[in-house]
Parts: C-alpha cells; sequence; structure tokens
C-alpha cells in the first residue's frame, strides 16, 4: 500500500456511542492517492477488558494482571478476486464500504481507569501486494443499561449514622456523632444527591469544617489479588462546629457528573461502587469520623423522577458535541487531586447548560 492511503471509520451516529445490543452502523473510508492494487479489507470487532498493577518497589515489586474478551469478531469489508492474481485495482479516488455489527446484549459498560479498563474498538486492516499493509484502531464507547426501577431501594430514603470517642492524652474527652440522610439512594447523572447532615459535637474538642463528598470505589480483581481506588467526584465544606455544639446542614446538593453505572454488570475483573459521605474532623491529633452511604447510579431513571430527562438528554448532548469522550469520566489524570479538578471543571461546564 502506497504511504498517502488514508483510512478512516465514520460511525453513522456521528459521536461513536452506542448502547449494548445496538447495531453498530457506518463505514470504512479509503482516500487512494493514485492507482494501486489491494487484496482484502477486513474488519475485526473487539470488546475486552483488562487490570494490570504493580506492588511493592525495586526487587520486591510484584505485577498482577488479568484480561477478558466480550466478543472479538472478524468481518471481511472486500475479499479477495478469484482472478487477478487475487487483486483488486483501485483508481484514485475516495471509496467507501459500509458495515453494520450488532454488539452483545450482556457486555458491560465501557470504562478507563487508573489499574484497568473496558475498551471496545474496530480494527481496519488493508491488504497489499508484498507485505504492505495498513491496520488501525478505532475505538467506540458501550453504554449498558441500569434501570433503576428494577432496584426495590432506590426510591427509598436513604439513612447512615455513626459516632466516634475522642480520646485525649489517654483520657477521653467526649464523642461526636453525624448522620447523612438523602432523598433516595438511586440516581443518574445529571441529576443532584439532595442530602441532610447532622452533626453533634459532644466532645471538648472544636471540629475543622466538616465534608460532603460523592466518590466512586473501584475494587480490580487479578489472579491472586485485590485492588482497590477511590476518587472524588465532587465535592462541598460545611461549617466548623465548636466544642459542645451541634449542626444541622439542610438540603445540600452534590451533582453528579457523567458516570458509568453502579456495579458494572458484565465484568469480572472490575466492580464499581459510589457513597454519598460526611467527615467530620476534630482539630488536634485523633481521627476523623467518616460516615459513608452507598448509592446506586444507573442510566434509566426511576419513573418518578422523569421531568429531568430533557436536562439530562442535553447535557449528554452537550458532552458529545464538545468532544466525543464517553459518557463516563476517565481516570487517567497524573495524580488523584488532578482527577478532581477536571471532573470538577468538565461536570461544571456541561451541567450549568443544562440546568
Amino acid at each position: 500500500m502506497k504511504g498517502n492511503t488514508i483510512v478512516e471509520v465514520i460511525y453513522n451516529n456521528n459521536g461513536g456511542v452506542y448502547f449494548a445490543g445496538q447495531n453498530v452502523d457506518g463505514y470504512v473510508r479509503l482516500q487512494v492517492p493514485d492507482s494501486q492494487q489491494i487484496k482484502e479489507i477486513n474488519l475485526r470487532w473487539l470488546g475486552h477488558a483488562t487490570v494490570s498493577w504493580s506492588e511493592g518497589t525495586g526487587d520486591d515489586s510484584t505485577s498482577y494482571s488479568d484480561k477478558e474478551t466480550y466478543f472479538d469478531t472478524k468481518m471481511a469489508l472486500l475479499e479477495k478476486e478469484p482472478y487477478r492474481h487475487g487483486y483488486s485495482k483501485l483508481l484514485q479516488d475516495v471509496y467507501r464500504y459500509p458495515f453494520s455489527f450488532q454488539l452483545p446484549l450482556d457486555i458491560p459498560n465501557s470504562y478507563q481507569g487508573f489499574s484497568g479498563w473496558v475498551r471496545y474498538e474496530v480494527t481496519v486492516t488493508v491488504v497489499g501486494p508484498c507485505a504492505f499493509d495498513i491496520s488501525k484502531s478505532f475505538p467506540f464507547t458501550v453504554i449498558s443499561h441500569l434501570d433503576l426501577n428494577t432496584f426495590p431501594s432506590a426510591n427509598t430514603k436513604g439513612v447512615a449514622e455513626d459516632e466516634k470517642v475522642l480520646d485525649c492524652l489517654c483520657c477521653m474527652s467526649g464523642f461526636i456523632t453525624a448522620t447523612i440522610t438523602t432523598d433516595r439512594l438511586g440516581y443518574v447523572p445529571g441529576e443532584a444527591i439532595t442530602f441532610t447532615a447532622e452533626i453533634h459535637n459532644k466532645s471538648d474538642t472544636d471540629m475543622h469544617p466538616c465534608k460532603a463528598a460523592l466518590s466512586v470505589k473501584v475494587r480490580y480483581h487479578a489472579i491472586g489479588c485485590n485492588n482497590e481506588e477511590t476518587v472524588i467526584l465532587s465535592k462541598l465544606r460545611g461549617p466548623a462546629i465548636r466544642r459542645g455544639r451541634s449542626c444541622i446542614w439542610e438540603r445540600q446538593k452534590l451533582y453528579i457528573p457523567p458516570s458509568p453505572p453502579s456495579f458494572l454488570h458484565g465484568c469480572k475483573l472490575i466492580d464499581i461502587e459510589y457513597f454519598v459521605s460526611i467527615t467530620v474532623d476534630p482539630v488536634g491529633p485523633s481521627f476523623a469520623l467518616l460516615v459513608p452511604l452507598m448509592i446506586v447510579i444507573g442510566t434509566i431513571p426511576l419513573k418518578t423522577t422523569t421531568h429531568i430527562i430533557p436536562q439530562l438528554e442535553f447535557a449528554q448532548s452537550q458532552l458529545l458535541k464538545n468532544d466525543l469522550s464517553p459518557l463516563y469520566p476517565s481516570y487517567t489524570f497524573k495524580s488523584r487531586r488532578n482527577v478532581e479538578f477536571q471532573l470538577a471543571k468538565r461536570r461544571t461546564r456541561i451541567l450549568k447548560r443544562a440546568f
């Protein structure tokens, strides 16, 4: 193949985002600058997951990894010519070769994390004479539905509470209690989690400003070992609480950025859970009190909240208009602090337009 030949995959939906079970339609665009011969054009559809990380340093470092494949299908767009020694002659022109591939129903949502990912791609191979081939891969995003209406507890009120005894120089100085309550337990990206936090400082120690956060906990599973990471998606800073005082932080909102659904059903290597939490941190050497409440993030909203669908569709359309990145956060930044900044920046840009 001549070096100036251009190969592209054009998806019909312009965004390259598909639901599990949907047809991926489009065409391969082949721009030939000069007449040349090709033997065949093949497609390879691949959906797969990989986890990989290392523990320890130097000679004590141990690496763990695992893989699984959801589909690996080959498709011929242009087959060998039975005559002319198996070659077809293409003149200088732009050629289009349409394709259609149906995704399986039971595949997991696309995902990109620090120690693993779920990816989908199609690879185009144009076979030329004398082993001069062109091979290029083109990713696309898969959204696997999670219907919140199938979770009986999704529309129920969420409550979590805990307490902590504070010690000062081996003497008990009192205790603190914290309770976090949400309007429900099931949400979709673009919604706001409305919560109330109640904190009682029954100690002789002042508290730093309390904090509320929406976080995602990801667990990776490899042969012989598991790994875990937590990323803050959004957070709020509350009031400080002096010794002997109480605080009720009412009807605050944490917005949910574009995120993959909970659990990542269909993937055996990666688990995803979401938590809303309140943190109360005493001034001094004592450890903080963390009260987490697990919630479920899906793709199909509760029937009682369908009034938000136009806003959600608008937010997603803005995401696709701004860039062709998938509808989930990509945790591939240099540090967790940068992750928080990038996700907050992205969430603000999209949700301000929707709400």
